[in-house]
């Protein structure tokens, strides 16, 4: 779909990412498996089009937490800590991660500021450090964003 993953959906941030620019990387017949890196820092940057890029001054500390298996994916400690958080089984809730996290541009609140994203087979999570404690890790609006590309971009 050619709608941003992330950020204001009225005056994106036309270097945000679309979720059809995800298609090469994403795990959607268990293909695109990435190698476990447990406790790297996560310092990739996806960009509109489906270019990635070294992230060398990424906007927060943020490691790779843990490593799923059934898809071959990765998790950033932020989701996996959210997702903990959270008391409810993460598979049921989300599904299995079908990208790795990265750090894309987005638009929020009017700002364009740098933001972490990964996708998962039913929610996209995103991250934003600028964001108060307690909404800083916040489920995408997949629902509007469904909506947005099943009714407006024909």
């Amino acid at each position: 779909a050619q709608v941003p993953v992330a950020g204001d959906l009225e005056s994106p941030d036309p270097q945000t990412p679309r979720y059809a620019d995800f298609t090469r990387i994403a795990s959607t017949a268990n293909d695109n498996r990435a190698p476990n890196q447990v406790g790297a820092p996560v310092v990739t940057r996806f960009k509109r089009g489906g270019a990635l890029e070294g992230e060398d001054r990424p906007p927060a500390p943020v490691r790779i937490a843990a490593y799923d298996d059934t898809l071959g994916h990765n998790i950033a400690d932020v989701f996996v800590d959210f997702l903990r958080d959270v008391g409810l089984n993460w598979v049921f809730v989300t599904g299995y991660p079908i990208s790795e996290p990265y750090w894309v541009a987005a638009r929020g609140g009017g700002e364009n500021q740098v933001v972490l994203v990964q996708l998962f087979e039913r929610r996209a999570l995103t991250f934003n450090p600028r964001n108060k404690e307690g909404w800083r890790v916040e489920f995408a609006n997949i629902g509007l964003h469904y909506y947005r590309w099943r009714y407006h971009n024909r």
